[in-house]
């Protein structure tokens, strides 16, 4: 797709939704990606108070959100298929060895 194809479906084509989405998780993308920026929602002299209010959020709790009293979500992963074909990455950059281990980044088994 073209650049400036991406940007006229952007600007005027249809927005495609999955069909199994709730009707508060969806009343929040249409009212989030308006095309007019003065009707977005948080647009308005209630600023971000108004998607806080948005009842996709109505079981969060906003002042333990500041406070990082919640854990995030854990991602619900589907477990990956062994097929037994294996991809390096690495010879095809060629990276030494040494340095592959340079390039990632640690996250908590408490993620996860």
């Amino acid at each position: 797709m073209s650049r400036e194809k991406l940007f006229e479906n952007i600007r005027k084509g249809p927005l495609q939704v999955p069909s199994d989405m709730s009707e508060e998780a969806l009343d929040l993308i249409v009212k989030l990606l308006n095309r007019d920026p003065n009707r977005r929602l948080g647009s308005g002299p209630g600023d971000s108070e108004e998607i806080k209010k948005h009842v996709f959020f109505k079981s969060i709790n906003w002042e333990n959100v500041l406070q990082r009293k919640l854990k995030p979500p854990k991602p619900h992963l589907k477990p990956i298929v062994e097929t037994g074909v294996t991809f390096d990455i690495y010879k095809e950059a060629n990276i030494p060895n040494e340095d592959k281990m340079k390039r990632w980044t640690f996250i908590s088994n408490d993620f996860y």
